[in-house]
């Protein structure tokens, strides 16, 4: 009875799609494209249209396209890398992906269109984690649903890197699906993109052919006629006819010819399937393996033995004439051999082996040197190869130790012989190493009073002890923590040999700093320096200031006020420390800013000022101009004036200062004759000679209010007589009489006044 269903690698067996079985049932694994060579980024539409039917586009328009395995990244991320499924997940090169970029939270569904209506439908999706939904639409032929189905992140088989796969068909016997829409998304944050991978369909007849298998026997070698058995696999009966013969229920069929065959298979229902088998011609016998063993020393002892994987009754023969029972053939020497085979029915084959030649060589004799002349050398054989070999140094007492101990001095010759009767010899030479003292290297003092080493070099360093007194022996050929002076060095073995050797440490050259020169932040702004002088050490100086870096150059600069420790390093890493304070500078404080502004009577000011602290002598600036060594400026008209102190080390101190100008007053006389005597003829007003004023308007008027005259404009010490009232009003001499003014003035500092009073007119 056939179900809708759901189940994991429901088409695992199915064939790719070049080989169209099984009425119409084929898988797509994207490594083989029609007519096409598969690359990233390959758009793949109607390439499967003529072989199979199917048609692949994007719902958004477009096509999807092949991605490959690894980067750059098209389809997913996993924790194996770009593209990169689980490790034990087998996708071959390539996939389908959508349209090839990974990004937003869903991609563009993949449809694919049948020619022919299928019945079945399966495939693998990639990747599903992280809140991922992949949905898949069985669609009939006005794209109506027929089923839809969801795989979803944390179903079984799902996971990072994982290969989901999933499948589907229905009741009856024909085709109803018509095309399949595949929907990907994701509701996490982060890319979505799909990745599809051995997609598989049937057009009809899908759950009869997966549970049938086929045994084919091909005709025999003697004649006798093929046959086929198709066992089923499940619980349902099935009906059988091959070529077009009447359905029987017995699954086998004998006596069969050479050819192809097509047979039918029927169940309960009337749904048939096709399986297309093949009888083919007989096959001779089979070689799976020849196992040989070499020749050795072309003694003719090798062998090899043959194994057949068809025929159970075989003869064997190495010249087609003389043939043998046993697949074992012994004795053979170096050579290529061809071995012939046959079996009773007639069936024949024939395989080729070469047995080489293996010559048993000596490739070394290592020797151990005998010492203090005890029979204690050793000799150690290596031959070409170790299996069934002894060895001897007299060619009377083999062993098959390839190592000889206890030796004296001599020359040996060393006899190798394996089981086969190879023989080989070569010698080896064994002397008597003296004890003795061959060089002493002597490290002199370092950094510290006692660090003066002494490493002795001997002619054989087994079993030995040192002393530097006869008293205290090591078994370290270095000494350590010496001080300067004379050393009688002993070394001695095991069995009592010795030697000796002298050596002298010289004394060390200490690092010191003999001189310390300092410059006080005299202006407290970080500005101190300490300059060192050392002596002694080795090599050249570094120098540094509390942690900082070290510096090749001896003056540390940038030193605020306070208390340092210098250093200075030689090229060992030695080095000699000292305490340094460096003192702050006096400030520089002004004591007194003393204005005197100008007056009425002096145009000019002057200001004087007292100081005191500082580092040295001082000097005096006015707005920057040239310094003074005396501390007051004369001569200075009104405005600000900024006075900055400097001593003798640089530093620097200011004062502000403002000279304010006098307003002088202003003369404005009672009455004025102007009766053309030169004496009083205008109406003027006076200042003092040393501040000029600006008459901002100069105005006359009669009792009565009449503007008799009016200018402006003008100074009082610029003024001439267009600016003054001559007494005339429109050309003609006013009556005698008191009359009013009005005159608006401005000082020099801006500040304006307003005078307003009578005048006499006299004649």
């Amino acid at each position: 009875m056939k179900n809708i269903i759901f189940i994991l690698f429901l088409f695992c067996s199915i064939p790719s799609y070049s080989q169209i079985v099984f009425d119409g049932c084929v898988t797509i694994d994207f490594e083989s494209i029609p007519n096409e060579t598969p690359f990233s980024g390959l758009v793949i539409n109607d390439q499967f249209l003529d072989t199979i039917g199917l048609s692949f586009s994007l719902e958004t328009g477009g096509f999807p396209v092949l991605a490959s395995v690894g980067s750059p990244v098209e389809a997913f991320a996993s924790a194996w890398g770009d593209d990169t499924p689980a490790p034990g997940v087998d996708l071959g090169s390539f996939f389908l992906t959508d349209d090839g970029v990974l990004a937003g939270l869903d991609s563009p569904p993949i449809i694919l269109e049948f020619e022919e209506p299928v019945d079945s439908f399966g495939g693998c999706i990639l990747d599903m984690d992280l809140g991922e939904v992949f949905i898949i639409h069985a669609r009939g032929p006005n794209e109506e649903l027929i089923l839809v189905d969801t795989v979803q992140a944390g179903d079984p088989g799902t996971g990072d890197g994982a290969l989901t796969c999933w499948g589907f068909n229905f009741n009856g016997c024909e085709g109803t699906i018509h095309s399949i829409r595949f929907e990907g998304k994701r509701d996490t944050p982060g890319s979505f993109g799909m990745g599809l991978e051995n997609l598989s369909f049937c057009l009809t007849g899908v759950d009869i052919v997966n549970l049938i298998d086929v045994q084919t026997t091909p005709i025999t070698c003697s004649g006798l006629p093929g046959s086929a058995t198709l066992i089923n696999l499940g619980s349902d009966t099935y009906e059988y006819s091959i070529n077009g013969s009447p359905f029987q229920t017995d699954p086998t069929f004998e006596g069969l010819d050479l050819g192809e065959y097509t047979v039918v298979i029927r169940d309960e229902e009337g749904c048939e399937a096709e399986v297309n088998l093949d009888i083919g011609e007989p096959v001779g016998v089979l070689v799976s393996d020849i196992a040989g063993n070499n020749d050795f020393c072309n003694l003719g002892v090798g062998s090899f033995e043959v194994f057949v994987s068809n025929f159970d009754v075989v003869s064997y023969s190495l010249d087609s004439i003389n043939f043998q029972d046993s697949p074992v053939f012994e004795n053979v020497p170096a050579g290529t051999y061809t071995v012939y085979l046959t079996e009773p029915g007639g069936c024949v084959g024939q395989e080729t082996i070469v047995i080489d030649n293996v010559d048993l060589l000596i490739s070394d004799v290592a020797t151990t040197n005998t010492i203090c002349d005890q029979p204690n050398g050793t000799l150690t054989v290596t031959p070409s190869y170790t299996d069934g070999v002894s060895y001897s140094i007299d060619g009377v007492n083999f062993q098959e130790n390839p190592v000889f101990e206890n030796l004296v001095p001599n020359t040996y010759t060393v006899t190798v012989i394996d089981v086969n009767g190879c023989e080989v010899s070569s010698t080896g030479v064994i002397v008597n190493d003296e004890l003795l003292v061959t060089n002493i290297n002597v490290t002199g003092i370092g950094c510290e009073e006692s660090s003066g080493a002494l490493e002795i070099e001997s002619s054989y360093t087994q079993g030995l002890t040192y002393t530097l007194d006869g008293i205290n022996f090591q078994s370290e050929n270095i000494f350590t923590t010496l001080p300067a002076g004379d050393y009688a060095i002993t070394i001695t073995d095991a069995f009592g040999c010795s030697d000796t050797g002298t050596a002298t440490i010289p004394p060390g050259n200490p690092l010191l700093i003999d001189d310390v020169t300092i410059i006080d932040d005299y202006c407290n702004d970080s500005n101190g320096t300490v300059t060192l002088i050392a002596s002694g050490g080795t090599g050249n100086y570094e120098y540094a200031i509390n942690e900082n870096p070290f510096q090749q150059a001896p003056t540390l600069t940038n030193l605020a006020a306070g208390l340092y420790t210098a250093t200075v390093q030689d090229d060992n890493g030695c080095t000699a420390a000292t305490e340094v304070d460096i003192p702050p500078g006096v400030p520089i404080v002004i004591n007194e800013v003393q204005p005197v502004d100008p007056t009425c009577q002096e145009i000019y000011g002057s200001i004087s000022l007292t100081a005191s602290g500082g580092n040295g002598s001082f000097t005096y600036s006015i707005n920057s101009e040239n310094p003074q060594t005396f501390p007051a400026f004369y001569n200075l008209d009104g405005g600000d004036y900024n006075i900055v102190i400097t001593d003798a080390e640089g530093c620097q101190d200011s004062a502000q200062a403002l000279l304010t100008l006098p307003i002088c007053p202003i003369y404005i006389p009672n009455a004025f004759s102007p009766n053309a005597d030169g004496i009083n003829d205008f109406f003027e007003a006076f200042t003092n000679s040393n501040y000029d004023v600006g008459v901002i308007r100069y105005a006359i008027f009669d009792r009565w209010g009449e503007l008799l005259w009016d200018s402006s404009a003008f100074t009082l010490h610029t003024a001439s007589s267009n600016h003054w009232w001559d007494g005339n009003f429109r050309g003609r001499p006013c009556m005698v009489g008191v009359y009013v003014y009005l005159i608006e003035v401005e000082y020099h500092n801006g500040t304006t006044e307003l005078f307003a009073g009578d005048l006499t007119l006299l004649r």
